[in-house]
């Protein structure tokens, strides 16, 4: 007899929740590729209630990819009427493959990587000198060329509140672009903004089930937060909002385009014309778990004369954390509608609030060997500010 699982009870608890009623199916980009029941949150959701019931060892739970294949997309959890919590259950079952089936090793010095912020940069700096090289040019895209941000953004006028600004890891260096046009429009709506340093807040190892280390960096966030004097804390991306509130809880965190479609002075803010045709991709965690999927197309409708395309396809682009990293076949197939979509509409200028998303558009919606163009719609949005 197998040792009981130590996250039994919670596995249990999530997955007996499910009623089995099939509506979450045709939410899913996995059960819609392939039409597999063991490819479906209700299909998932029983091979993980299996293992932690001991009728299946995680071996063979994830025999064919199964759990492993989830995008984490979490549109299940929109369309579910007895609100169940896959996210949780997917974390939770990943971390008991962990154990068994540790994954390969090049995830595992990611992982590092993205814990130790010094040497993400060295990478990064190592990186600027061999882009040029032939066959790097079209899968390393240079980052914003922004200067590093400064510890503390005051606020023009009277001051509201104080806030924090999340860097992130990867995000500290490629988007500068939006933090700096985030900190602009935060000092105009009177904040004073405090910059955290550069650091991960786990989200990618909670997708990959490394329970141990997220928690870790939870904690190291969770105690520079109680030094500081904050009414909340905001980011820009969607895809760390998750691992943010928990490590931040209870202080408030918002995703940035969220922050400030509901702030009540941004009326106070005028824009500047723009001429152009912008096409806007939503990311699956702005939808389904900032739960937010308009803030970023208000901000972009106050630019007066801006047309934005019809909206992108609700589908994930196949990003989805390192998926494009650990299968980039299959994250390829998943560009397709989004493909049409582009070359459909023919915007000027692609929008992404999403990072991953962004560089998965941008090497898989343009022509063999480049590197198209895409941004935040927070540095887009600031350029037209008046």
């Amino acid at each position: 007899m197998p040792e009981p699982l130590p996250e039994r009870d919670e596995l249990l608890r999530i997955a007996d929740a499910c009623v089995q009623c099939g509506l979450c199916l045709p939410h899913c980009p996995t059960y819609a590729d392939t039409g597999i029941e063991t490819e479906s949150p209700r299909g998932r959701i029983l091979l993980t209630a299996a293992m932690a019931r001991g009728r299946l060892p995680p071996a063979e739970a994830d025999r064919d990819g199964a759990l492993s294949h989830c995008l984490g997309c979490r549109a299940c959890e929109a369309a579910c009427p007895a609100h169940v919590d896959y996210g949780r259950l997917l974390r939770l079952g990943r971390q008991v493959l962990r154990r068994t089936m540790p994954p390969p090793r090049w995830q595992r010095a990611l992982e590092w990587l993205l814990c130790h912020p010094r040497w993400l940069a060295v990478l990064l700096r190592t990186g600027d000198r061999i882009r040029p090289l032939p066959g790097l040019r079209s899968r390393i895209p240079p980052p914003p060329t922004q200067p590093s941000l400064p510890a503390f953004q005051p606020a023009q006028g009277r001051p509201r509140g104080r806030l924090a600004l999340f860097q992130g890891c990867v995000a500290s260096h490629w988007e500068r672009d939006a933090h700096h046009a985030a900190l602009r429009l935060l000092s105009r709506l009177r904040w004073e903004v405090e910059v955290l340093p550069a650091a991960c807040c786990g989200a990618l190892h909670r997708h990959g089930g490394a329970a141990d280390r997220a928690a870790g960096l939870s904690r190291h966030l969770a105690a520079d937060l109680r030094q500081r004097r904050l009414i909340a804390l905001v980011h820009a991306g969607s895809g760390c909002h998750e691992a943010l509130r928990e490590a931040a809880a209870p202080l408030p965190v918002h995703e940035l385009c969220a922050f400030l479609v509901r702030d009540p002075e941004l009326d106070r803010l005028r824009f500047r014309p723009a001429d152009a045709r912008v096409g806007l991709h939503v990311a699956c965690t702005q939808r389904n778990v900032v739960r937010a999927p308009d803030a970023e197309r208000v901000l972009l409708e106050r630019i007066p004369g801006l047309e934005l395309c019809a909206p992108a396809p609700a589908a994930c682009c196949g990003a989805a954390g390192i998926e494009g990293l650990r299968d980039p076949q299959r994250a390829a197939r998943r560009l397709t509608a989004l493909r049409d979509w582009y070359r459909a509409q023919a915007p000027d200028v692609l929008l992404a609030g999403n990072l991953g998303c962004r560089l998965h558009l941008a090497r898989g919606l343009a022509p063999s060997g480049a590197m198209l163009e895409a941004e935040h719609p927070l540095a887009f949005l600031v350029r037209h500010l008046a």
